[in-house]
């Protein structure tokens, strides 16, 4: 199974940034943290930093302050 991250980016009065993303076959809308797939070699801080940078333009310096495995299972453009 592919290693992945998410990024969980807090702002002052509770908000959390969000990707919203629509599956470009059946449509559905999907809202979630930026993240993706840890390339070989890749620490997952700084796949962190990649995604995020590629996902929304953000560059930020990240720091682990939590890090936990997510179960997830989800169809997206007809494939699980």
């Amino acid at each position: 199974m592919p290693r992945r991250v998410r990024v969980v980016c807090l702002a002052e009065g509770g908000l959390i940034l969000l990707v919203k993303w629509q599956d470009p076959v059946d449509g559905h809308v999907v809202w979630e943290p930026p993240g993706g797939g840890i390339d070989d070699g890749e620490t997952p801080l700084a796949a962190a930093s990649r995604e995020l940078h590629e996902e929304t333009g953000l560059r930020l310096f990240l720091t682990a302050r939590e890090a936990f495995p997510v179960a997830r299972d989800v169809v997206w453009a007809g494939t699980r």
